[in-house]
């Protein structure tokens, strides 16, 4: 399914969630997998609901704000998620190091709660 298919069937915070769900499934099958070609899939599908899920809140997260202060408000917040993007990579690398895989999809998990 494209993303214009997606779009025309789902509202964005349906796919939103939908991909939340399916990184959730997807990333937890992926912790528990010990076959190479399981592991290969359920790491493209992962990959595939994270691309999901950047595209539709990006394009969510303006429809969350007054149309007076839209604009300003989210290029804010997209700035703001540049910004802990450059730091992610290394709390990743940190949590993978001290806790294994299991312990990277608990910490995405929570930030994914929290935000």
């Amino acid at each position: 399914m494209s993303a214009v298919e997606l779009g025309s069937v789902a509202d964005r915070a349906g796919t939103t969630s939908g991909a939340a769900a399916a990184i959730s499934v997807f990333g937890l099958a992926f912790s528990q997998l010990t076959e190479p070609a399981l592991l290969i899939a359920s790491g493209v599908l992962v990959t595939g609901a994270n691309m999901t899920l950047s595209y539709a809140y990006h394009a969510y997260q303006t429809e969350v704000f007054p149309t007076a202060i839209r604009a300003g408000a989210a290029g804010l917040v997209y700035s703001m998620s540049r910004l802990s993007a450059t730091f992610s990579g290394f709390i990743v690398a940190f949590m993978l190091r001290e806790t294994g895989v299991g312990g990277v999809f608990g910490l995405i998990t929570a930030a994914m709660v929290i935000v």
